[in-house]
Order: structure tokens, then C-alpha cells, then sequence
């Protein structure tokens, strides 16, 4: 519980003192997730056909729950990351013992700078990257742990 609660607080350090500068990335996920409330349903980040538009659809229903504004982003970006430190600390319970898991979650909690801007401001899925990443590394290690002699689970 602790390095969640510092986590938030840094975040709302962060967002309170405008450390974290709003840029055009933020800008275009803002636009695709106004348009998206307006009926659009694009698959990918405008402009490019590789980065796809999850980050748009999440802040989408921000928007829908809280409104249009910057702060609205990076309050759907700072639970992304609440739902990866929490991702991360079952990941390195499973990996690890109690102590090593609180040592993650601890990382986590207090990252370098870069860590603490990408994961802050929407810049390119980052979020979205390192929440599925440490999910499918999660799932993989009880398929392979737990239920190994079970063939279909991996196709799950």
C-alpha cells in the first residue's frame, strides 16, 4: 500500500506543479478520444498506420466520466500506472518473496525521471505497453507454473 501512495502522490506533485508539459502526442490521443465520443472508431494513432488507438478509447471514457481536459489524460494515464504497479507487485510475489515483491513495487513507486514523464504524460502507449507486457509475463509464468500439463491454457 505504501508505494502506491507515494506513487499517487508524486503523480499529483507532478500534475500540481506542471512539471509535465503538455505536447503534441497528448494533443492528437485528445483529439482521437473527442472524436471517438463523437462516433469515430479509429484503429489507429492518426497519422500512422502502426500505433494503435487503445490510449485514445481509455481516455475516451475519461473524458465521458470527467470531461475534456488535460488533467482528465493524465489522470487515466496515472490509474494505468496504478494498475501496473499493482500488476508488477503480483508479478514479483509470484517471482519472488514479499520482500523482493515490496522492493519492485518500491521501484516502481519512485522511477527515474524518464519513467516518471512517459508514464505521466500520454506519450505513444507506453502505459498500455508496460500494462499488457507485465500481464502476459504474469499469465505466462501460472501457465507455465501451474497448469503446464494443460495444452489449450496457452492458447489463452
Amino acid at each position: 500500500m505504501g508505494p502506491l501512495v507515494a506513487a499517487t502522490a508524486l503523480r499529483i506533485w507532478l500534475l500540481a506543479t506542471g512539471s509535465v508539459t503538455f505536447n503534441a502526442d497528448e494533443a492528437v490521443v485528445a483529439l482521437m478520444a473527442r472524436h471517438i465520443l463523437r462516433g469515430e472508431t479509429p484503429a489507429f494513432f492518426y497519422g500512422q498506420s502502426y500505433m494503435g488507438s487503445l490510449d485514445a478509447y481509455l481516455v475516451a471514457g475519461g473524458f465521458a466520466l470527467l470531461g475534456e481536459s488535460v488533467t482528465t489524460v493524465r489522470v487515466v494515464q496515472s490509474l494505468l500506472f496504478a494498475l501496473i504497479m499493482v500488476v508488477t507487485y503480483a508479478l514479483a510475489l509470484r517471482l519472488a518473496d514479499p520482500i523482493g515483491a515490496s522492493a519492485a513495487a518500491w521501484l516502481m513507486a519512485v522511477p527515474p525521471v524518464v519513467v516518471s514523464l512517459y508514464t505521466t504524460a500520454t506519450l505513444g502507449g507506453y502505459n498500455e505497453v508496460l500494462l499488457l507486457g507485465t500481464l502476459c509475463l504474469l499469465l505466462g509464468h501460472y501457465v507455465a507454473h501451474e497448469h503446464r500439463d494443460r495444452l489449450w491454457m496457452w492458447a489463452t
